[in-house]
């Protein structure tokens, strides 16, 4: 029989990712979740759908991302990430 949903446990093993992870996904609104008594599972499809959603390497969401995170870091870093606006910091850096 095909398996409609995964508890939190096989979720992470599925999508190979953390447990924290997982709950800030569900926590944002942006992979939906259910419960079942104490139990929280998410569908199959609700997971797919979620892995699909994420940006990809090299795509200009993640790019963009990058970029806002080290804007927001400020005078932290001091060398600007690779293809960031002149004058964005490095989060990086310690």
């Amino acid at each position: 029989m095909e398996q409609l949903a995964l508890t939190v446990s096989e979720a992470c093993a599925a999508a190979r990712i953390g447990r924290t992870t997982l709950y800030e996904a569900i926590k944002s609104g942006d992979l939906v979740a259910a419960k079942c008594g104490r139990k929280t599972i998410i569908r199959v499809d609700d997971l797919r759908q979620w892995l699909a959603r994420l940006p990809t390497i090299g795509s200009n969401a993640t790019f963009e991302a990058t970029c806002n995170l080290s804007a927001a870091a400020g005078p932290i870093g001091s060398e600007p990430l690779a293809g960031c606006p002149v004058g964005v910091g490095n989060p990086f850096r310690l």
